[in-house]
């Protein structure tokens, strides 16, 4: 049975993380900075909330923190990125990056 892990404010799980949190979670994911799009991996001005996994057999992994922390971005019209690992219908991973800023959501 998968276990479901909520945020703690370990470092690659910090909410309000700068871009070593969001490198950290990437190299974690394995994910190639250099082949996704560039405002996927590189803040800039924004905050990463932090990331979750959901539908993985091999890891759940639940983000309620840094869920807030991208809400409340979105609604005050700051810039915060979140990143939620999934499975494609052939059970292979993938990542979504939400973005927000001035209340609007990129995927």
């Amino acid at each position: 049975m998968p276990t479901t892990t909520v945020a703690s404010s370990q470092p690659d799980e910090a909410v309000g993380g700068g871009q070593d949190d969001l490198d950290a979670v990437l190299r974690l994911l394995h994910i190639d900075p250099s082949r996704a799009p560039r405002d996927a991996v590189v803040l800039g001005d924004a905050v990463f909330c932090g990331w979750e996994a959901v539908g993985l057999a091999r890891r759940q992994r639940h983000d309620l923190d840094g869920r807030r922390c991208f809400v409340a971005a979105y609604e005050s019209g700051t810039e915060a990125l979140f990143l939620v690992e999934t499975a494609t219908n052939e059970g292979d991973p993938t990542a979504f990056v939400y973005r927000t800023d001035a209340g609007v959501v990129e995927e």
